[in-house]
């Protein structure tokens, strides 16, 4: 058995050297394998943790090449996109415009009516539109213009308007703006600035009729204004603790009078205020 093992082995012998024999070999073979190892390691270094992550960020920077190479034809395709857009852009804008056109005119139209119940029957008010630079709102301008009396031009509200007339004609756009919007809850903030006690009862009466479908809330120093309100609320501030604070409180219904009463006559409230603070509230419910 030993001989057949031993004459077995010098075939295999034979065969593998015969095999041996006709193998080419390359002695650099070794040498670029050991270099393409290192090559790899060093990639997966900079470029990912594997030769899949190596290859697709290679395809990725292939891309942005290519971008680049032909970024004349996009920047083409990006400059027919941007005029597309400015001109559906310019068309957007001249159909607001005319739509805004259309509502200024009605806009204006019930504002002077509401300013011309305020005290002010000769006042004048326009919505004055002009183009300028596009913006998020479009490409109009709008400045509302006023005249307060018979004979005078129309100027910038801001430039002629007097702080009664002000106030009044803020009081208008609000009741407008509110009609129009059907906003549920309005706020004036000292909307008796500039005003006189007889105009406060017409600007009271007003709030009043406003009252009636919206809930109105009203800081005021006018009596004559805030008799008209159905609920009062008196703000005070006060320190403790070395800090200032504010209260607010609601009145009873003879703690309103005795606080319109102050409001009419000062820190020292008199029976004559009284009796005028208890008409006021009277005759505002009528």
């Amino acid at each position: 058995e030993l001989n057949n093992l031993v004459s077995a082995l010098k075939d295999i012998k034979n065969d593998v050297s015969s095999w041996g024999e006709k193998l080419e070999t390359d002695p650099g073979e070794l040498e670029r394998l050991i270099s393409r190892k290192d090559l790899i390691l060093k990639l997966k270094k900079k470029y990912g943790n594997s030769v899949e992550e190596i290859l697709s960020y290679r395809d990725k920077t292939k891309d942005e090449l290519e971008k680049m190479l032909h970024g004349e034809e996009n920047l083409a395709g990006l400059e027919k996109k941007r005029d597309v857009s400015q001109k559906n852009l310019l068309k957007n804008c001249e159909e607001l415009s005319r739509k805004r056109k259309e509502t200024c005119l009605k806009l204006e139209k019930q504002i002077e009516k509401e300013i011309n119940g305020l005290g002010m029957p000769k006042a004048k008010f326009k919505i004055q539109i002009e183009k300028a630079e596009v913006t998020a709102t479009g490409f109009d301008k709008l400045e509302f213009l006023f005249s307060p009396n018979v004979g005078e031009d129309l100027k910038p509200l801001k430039e002629i308007a007097s702080g009664g007339e002000m106030s009044r004609t803020m009081l208008a756009i609000k009741t407008a703006l509110g009609a129009a919007t059907g906003v549920p809850i309005m706020v004036f903030d000292e909307i008796d600035a500039g005003v006189s006690g007889p105009m406060g009862r017409v600007i009271g009466e007003k709030l009043l009729k406003i009252a009636h479908s919206k809930q109105v809330f009203c800081i005021t120093h006018l009596p004559q204004i805030a008799s008209f309100a159905q609920a009062h609320y008196k703000v005070e501030k006060f320190e403790k603790d070395s800090r200032t604070c504010v209260s607010v409180r609601p009145l009873g219904q003879e703690e309103r009078a005795e606080e319109i009463a102050r409001m009419l006559s000062g820190e020292k409230v008199t029976s004559s205020a009284r009796v005028h603070a208890a008409e006021l509230l009277k005759s505002a419910k009528k």
